[in-house]
């Protein structure tokens, strides 16, 4: 968990309670790969807890890395290459505190950014996933996103997460 201790803001007198409860809980490794997946290790044995692959990646030619051409007549593409940032977040008195990673696919033709509950690193949870084709409201503005997400407490006191979009 991150340090939070001695700040203010909606849920910040739970955190230690938090911190503490989670301080047991398996060591993870969390790896975005090129075979599309989202990868979780866990940290003491290398043991693999879990893969997810975005809805993105999978409509988005991932069944180009089955092609026996692939990487000479199939050019070599990008599925999930995007960085990862992994912070706790304050949901609301009901849900309490808990550890989102939030991803993107980088480089690829899939254009998209995910997050998940890894607050039980053994029984991650999709959050939600937005892609440049996910047809909702400004999906044509999701571009490939290179840089770092970054999860924060806004100033109307909402958990966000803030992205650039595309090159340049």
């Amino acid at each position: 968990p991150n340090t939070y201790y001695g700040m203010t803001f909606s849920g910040s007198s739970s955190y230690t309670t938090f911190v503490d409860t989670e301080a047991a809980r398996t060591g993870a490794v969390w790896v975005a790969a090129n075979d599309g997946m989202l990868h979780a290790f866990n940290a003491d044995t290398g043991q693999e807890l879990f893969a997810y692959l975005p809805a993105a990646v999978i409509t988005g030619g991932i069944s180009n890395l089955a092609n026996p051409g692939y990487g000479s007549g199939t050019p070599h593409e990008f599925y999930n290459d995007g960085q990862l940032t992994i912070s706790d977040v304050y949901l609301g008195t009901s849900t309490g505190w808990r550890t989102v990673l939030v991803g993107t696919t980088g480089r690829g033709p899939t254009e998209a950014v995910y997050a998940l509950d890894i607050t039980d690193p053994t029984n991650p949870t999709l959050l939600w996933e937005r892609s440049a084709g996910d047809g909702l409201t400004n999906s044509s503005y999701i571009g490939q996103i290179v840089g770092k997400p970054v999860i924060a407490q806004t100033a109307n006191g909402v958990w966000s997460v803030l992205i650039g979009n595309g090159y340049d």
